[in-house]
């Protein structure tokens, strides 16, 4: 890797943190850090990625879900377990969680990601369609 992907590793590992953290102390709520972190992660590697801009991208946008939804389901049950069995704060509490998952999972890491492999993808095709021909062919 060149000197300027580490930097941009350095980014996405920055955003990642500071976006992880800003869930718990910044006073956003979740979902503001969690947006702002998205979409600075996705505008920064979408214009900036370089070669590795979707895997940088999965940097800045992986460790906050997983964390997010790590503290929110540690509160649902600790709420649900208030009053019920643990089997059935567990039952109550399953579909609820699982529905929240996979929508903040698509909101906040497929999006996200689909949007950086799209202008990847564009600009290596348009990478391809200027670069002039090798002289062997």
């Amino acid at each position: 890797m060149k000197t300027a992907d580490w930097l941009r590793l350095l980014i996405a590992l920055l955003l990642a943190g500071v976006t992880s953290y800003g869930l718990l102390h910044f006073g956003f709520g979740a979902a503001g850090a969690w947006l702002l972190g998205t979409a600075a992660s996705t505008l920064f590697f979408s214009t900036a990625g370089g070669a590795y801009r979707l895997g940088f991208a999965a940097v800045a946008v992986v460790p906050p879900f997983l964390i997010n939804r790590a503290s929110e389901l540690g509160a649902d049950w600790r709420l649900y377990r208030v009053t019920r069995s643990p089997s059935q704060a567990f039952q109550d509490m399953f579909l609820d969680s699982a529905e929240k998952t996979s929508l903040a999972f698509g909101m906040f890491v497929a999006l996200p990601l689909i949007i950086v492999w799209a202008v990847n993808y564009r600009s290596y095709k348009r990478e391809r369609l200027t670069k002039p021909p090798s002289q062997g062919d």
